[in-house]
């Protein structure tokens, strides 16, 4: 997982699987740790059951 700091406050969140390269970009308000855990847990939801096969770790470079 990665953030990508634009020239104001806003940022992308942008996650990468490994294997497939799969990519998967948010755009969060800031790079608030709250911010961050709001769009982990927005995702959780959505994917419920799924997300701990999905996201079975995720790593900050």
């Amino acid at each position: 997982m990665d953030l990508v700091e634009g020239k104001g406050r806003c940022c992308l969140q942008v996650m990468t699987e490994r294997v497939t390269r799969k990519q998967l970009i948010f755009k969060i308000p800031d790079k608030k740790q709250q911010s961050i855990k709001k769009n982990l847990d927005m995702l959780e939801m959505k994917y419920k059951d799924e997300f701990k096969q999905i996201f079975k770790s995720i790593t900050c470079g």
